[in-house]
């Protein structure tokens, strides 16, 4: 019989850190939940270290912020836009030639048309695309135009460019 007793002899402690626990840990688990979070940091889970950048990318200085100004109110005033479109790309022989050339028609809305000649219509395109580039048109829009006749089909793009005047 004594040997029991000197085996449960650890009931005692074992039951006096049992009921530390559950009287002391309700009461720092509470305190953890309604501690505040630090002032200046953002709730929520943290992604990676902070990021500095570097001046210039968030900070304007006073005198770029008059200079913004000044341009704003150059910009208040609105824009006029003239317009052109690249109307299609076709190919023509010249003179009776057995030689083809493809060429890109383009037409400009305040009036008069030129077209572009290339080596094929991929060229034509390119050629058209870069000199209007060059001349500070800037692609606004593309439509794109399909037809379907008797089992035959078919496909046109028309691209269409505006500019301050």
């Amino acid at each position: 019989m004594n040997s029991q007793w000197q085996r449960l002899s650890f009931l005692p402690a074992v039951f006096a850190a049992l009921t530390c626990a559950f009287v002391f840990a309700p009461h720092t688990a509470r305190a953890q939940q309604t501690s505040p979070p630090p002032a200046g940091r953002v709730k929520g889970p943290i992604v990676g270290p902070e990021i500095k950048l570097p001046r210039g990318s968030y900070e304007t200085p006073a005198a770029e912020v008059q200079a913004q100004g000044e341009s704003a109110a150059r910009l208040s005033v609105p824009v006029k836009w003239e317009y052109c479109s690249i109307v299609y790309i076709s190919s023509r022989r010249k003179d009776y030639s057995p030689t083809v050339t493809y060429f890109a028609y383009v037409r400009y809305f305040r009036g008069g048309s030129e077209t572009i000649d290339g080596a094929n219509e991929e060229e034509a395109l390119a050629n058209a695309l870069t000199k209007l580039g060059d001349e500070g048109w800037e692609p606004v829009a593309i439509r794109e135009q399909f037809g379907v006749s008797e089992g035959t089909g078919s496909s046109t793009s028309s691209y269409f460019f505006k500019r301050p005047k």
